[in-house]
C-alpha cells in the first residue's frame, strides 16, 4: 500500500539531478561566451528557482502557524493533538508506567516518555486483511491485558466499512475498555478556528470529520 510520505524518498536523488541539470544547462550557456561565468550563472539559476518556491509558499512559510500547516497538509491525523496528549499523559503517570494506543500514533510514546504495553506501536497491519492478523491480534489484546497499561489512547480514523464486521480486535477494545477503564477526555481540533477542542464527558462524543483521540485511564 502506498502512502503519501513515501515521496520523501525521492529527495535525494532529485536534488543531485537538480544540481546536474543546472550544472549543465549553464556550461552549455556559457561555454561559447565566458567558461568562467558557469559558476555565476549556475547560483542564479539555483536562486531564481528558489526564490519562485519562496514566493508561492509565503503564506505556508511566513503567516500561517505550525499548528494550522499541520491541519492543512495533513487532514484527519491528529499530529498536533499528539503532543497535547503526551504532555498530560507524562504528568500524570510514573517513569514505569505502561501505556497502550490504539491506532497509529507511535508519537505518543515518545511524547510521553513512556513505554508501550505491546511490541506492536503501529495497528496498520491489523486492520488489514493479511493471512496473520487473528494471529497478531490476540498477542496484542494478550500483551495488553497483562501489563494493564495505566492509560488507553484510543485514536479514531473513518475505517473502511467492513472492518467492523470481520475484525475481532475492534470488538476485544470495546469489552476491554467497558470493564477496566473510564473516559478522560476526548480531544479533537478547529479548524477554522486554529485550536484544540478538549471535551470532558461521560462517555465519546462524535467529530465533525470523524478524527479525533479518546484518553481512558485504567480504573482504581
Amino acid at each position: 500500500m502506498f502512502r503519501e510520505h513515501y515521496w520523501i524518498m525521492a529527495l535525494p536523488p532529485v536534488a543531485l539531478l537538480s544540481a546536474g541539470t543546472f550544472s549543465a544547462v549553464s556550461t552549455a550557456f556559457c561555454h561559447r561566451v565566458r567558461p568562467a561565468l558557469v559558476p555565476l550563472v549556475t547560483s542564479l539559476l539555483c536562486s531564481f528557482f528558489c526564490a519562485v518556491i519562496v514566493i508561492r509558499e509565503a503564506p505556508r512559510f511566513f503567516l500561517v502557524s505550525p499548528a494550522q500547516n499541520i491541519w492543512d497538509i495533513y487532514q484527519g491525523f491528529p499530529f498536533v493533538e499528539a503532543i497535547t496528549i503526551g504532555d498530560y499523559i507524562r504528568e500524570h503517570t510514573q517513569a514505569h508506567d505502561r501505556i497502550f494506543v490504539f491506532g497509529n500514533e507511535p508519537e505518543i510514546y515518545f511524547y510521553s516518555r513512556r513505554r508501550a504495553a505491546t511490541n506492536n506501536i503501529f495497528l496498520y497491519s491489523l486492520l488489514e486483511r493479511q493471512p496473520y492478523v487473528f494471529q497478531m491480534e490476540r498477542r496484542v489484546a494478550l500483551d495488553v491485558e497483562r501489563c494493564c497499561p495505566r492509560f488507553f489512547i484510543e485514536a479514531r480514523y473513518p475505517l473502511p466499512p467492513d472492518v467492523g464486521e470481520w475484525n475481532p480486535l475492534m470488538e476485544w477494545k470495546t469489552r476491554y475498555l467497558a470493564e477496566h477503564y473510564r473516559l478522560v477526555f476526548m480531544i479533537d481540533h478547529d479548524i477554522q478556528r486554529n485550536r484544540l477542542i478538549v471535551r470532558r464527558s461521560s462517555s465519546p462524543a462524535s467529530s465533525v470529520d470523524g478524527c479525533y483521540v479518546i484518553i481512558w485511564e485504567r480504573k482504581p
